[in-house]
């Protein structure tokens, strides 16, 4: 059966409620929790954007995983064509098991829609547009990583694999490049036992509408409605300093404590707590 074609997925993936540590039956089974505490050596493969496929081989070649858990994490705000997960999906598996011998696990879904909109805020605050919209996507790309920490606290998962830019970063070539957003991406999960890997590439698209007419046809960032692509060049290491040491990171590492622990977090007041007094830059 077609996972992602289940009436159940489908409905999840239309409504993406916040599910960062509770998850349903059907979204992560007891099943599959089961058969993950047996194998030793898991990685969680966010497959949301599709990676280069040689990047992958190699980066299982140089691993050795056990098994990949493939994730698809949803923001709340793309439009998805459901059907290229499956066949994504399809190769994956066709790829890695028969030349890699990596076990490919059921998919799993996760998100938090409030979750990726509270690390936006401190981005809202800035008064240049240029360096909001850039650290909306660093933002996106940290939570990318975040969310999936309970998940994997829970499954003893111990890395996380990312693939890719979204589709409204997509001439932001120096995203998944710029050292300082890379360290500080992994410091969070770092924190909790989990290795971050985000040397993956995104499949190859030679320019911007290959992401809405090729390999990333099924995935588009409301972002891209206002006809602006943000360029991370206008991030300093100073100001991706003050983001994830005075905000991101203490925040999350807030909410993620919270989660773990079984306590109620409300996204976005938690947020507004950890703002710095000085708001703007």
């Amino acid at each position: 059966m077609n996972y992602f074609n289940r009436k159940d997925i489908v409905r999840l993936l239309a409504e993406k409620p916040d599910m960062m540590s509770d998850f349903p039956e059907h979204a992560v089974g007891s099943g599959l929790r089961e058969q993950m505490a047996s194998i030793p050596g898991i990685a969680l493969l966010d497959m949301t954007m599709p990676c280069d496929a040689a990047a992958l081989e190699r980066m299982c070649a140089s691993h050795a995983p056990d098994a990949l858990l493939p994730a698809v994490v949803y923001t709340g705000v793309e439009r998805v064509r459901l059907s290229a997960y499956d066949s994504g999906l399809r190769e994956l598996k066709h790829r890695l098991g028969r030349f890699m011998h990596v076990h490919m696990l059921q998919p799993v879904v996760v998100g938090a829609p409030s979750f990726r909109a509270a690390l936006c805020l401190y981005a809202a605050a800035q008064t240049r547009q240029q360096v909001c919209s850039a650290l909306v996507c660093a933002a996106c790309l940290f939570y990318r990583a975040a969310v999936c920490i309970p998940l994997c606290k829970q499954c003893g998962i111990g890395r996380i694999w990312l693939a890719g830019a979204a589709p409204c970063c997509a001439a932001a070539v120096d995203l998944l490049q710029a050292p300082a957003l890379r360290t500080y991406c992994a410091i969070l999960p770092k924190g909790y036992g989990i290795t971050l890997d985000m040397s993956l590439q995104p499949a190859e698209a030679e320019s911007p509408a290959q992401y809405t007419h090729g390999a990333h046809a099924h995935f588009e960032c409301c972002a891209r409605g206002s006809g602006t692509v943000a360029s991370t060049s206008v991030l300093s290491d100073d100001i991706l300093q003050r983001y994830f040491e005075s905000f991101a990171i203490p925040f999350a590492s807030n909410i993620i404590s919270a989660l773990l622990s079984g306590r109620p977090v409300d996204f976005i007041e938690a947020a507004r707590a950890f703002m710095p007094r000085e708001g703007k830059n």
